[in-house]
């Protein structure tokens, strides 16, 4: 059954019938091989590329988190002064608005 195979695979390898060359079980091979090694080339050069670039992403998610953590002490801020404002009263005491809590 083997020795079947090969014979096959050799008649196809060396036969001049483009479809029987595609056909071959080397040719399919060797065309998987060079295309695996060509995503590999392209995965090495987007791990090169992310490798450089993270210390830089890092300060940047950094700074975002700062941002975030400054717009939400703003939002409290504005929050606990709408609650002071609205426990207290304003009265208009000689053209002067004063409150009184």
């Amino acid at each position: 059954m083997q020795i079947q195979r090969a014979a096959e695979e050799m008649k196809a390898y060396v036969s001049s019938d483009l479809q029987e060359k595609k056909k071959a079980i080397r040719d399919v091979y060797m065309k998987n091989i060079a295309e695996q090694e060509l995503l590999g080339k392209k995965l090495r050069e987007e791990q090169k590329i992310v490798r450089e670039s993270h210390s830089a992403n890092m300060e940047q998610v950094k700074m975002w988190r700062d941002v975030e953590q400054l717009m939400e002490c703003k939002r409290q801020c504005f929050i606990k002064a709408q609650s002071q404002v609205s426990i207290g009263q304003i009265i208009q005491e000689g053209g002067e608005d004063r409150l009184v809590l």
